[in-house]
């Protein structure tokens, strides 16, 4: 019995923290828009930048994009 309450509880913690974690994750099907001297660089591969499942810009160079909306 215990056993079986340590698994449910363990399960219940995972499906609470996935919604919060695919939150703050890139979609990679949304577009964003940043001012024309840096989105070359925002836009850049290795920048990883994007819109996050909520609609808000992340990116690596947060300093240099901090002006990129999604």
């Amino acid at each position: 019995m215990k056993l079986f309450l340590f698994f449910s509880a363990s399960l219940l913690g995972v499906a609470v923290a996935l919604p919060a974690q695919q939150a703050s994750a890139i979609d990679a099907s949304r577009a964003f828009t940043c001012p024309t001297r840096v989105q070359g660089f925002c836009r850049a591969s290795n920048v990883h930048s994007g819109c996050t499942y909520n609609g808000v810009f992340r990116s690596d160079a947060m300093e240099t994009c901090r002006e990129c909306r999604c």
